[in-house]
């Protein structure tokens, strides 16, 4: 059983159990939420653009690895580095619902 999810801006293929990766939702570890934004979902034997729902935990907050940007202007002494870590939190798939 598989369905495919959109959190955030991105897609995410996850199937029961599977562990993904997400931007930084608004729940306390070991919280459980449900995801409603189902684009396809698949119990094994047929695929179908029902509507369902994905019920996940979340398992841990961390920040992503460092993203650098640079800036340069050849043949002047103008360079910028700057760097940020994107805020992330790990969803554990506990169920898939079929409406």
């Amino acid at each position: 059983m598989f369905a495919v999810i959109s959190e955030g801006a991105k897609q995410y293929l996850v199937s029961l159990g599977s562990v993904i990766k997400i931007e930084r939702v608004n729940q306390n570890v070991g919280e459980k939420f449900e995801c409603s934004n189902v684009i396809i979902c698949s119990d094994g034997n047929e695929s179908s653009m029902r509507k369902g729902k994905v019920v996940c935990e979340v398992t841990e907050h961390a920040k992503d690895d460092k993203i650098l940007i640079f800036k340069k202007r050849r043949r002047h002494t103008y360079r910028r580095l700057r760097g940020h870590r994107q805020c992330v939190s790990f969803v554990k798939v506990v169920d898939i619902v079929l409406h």
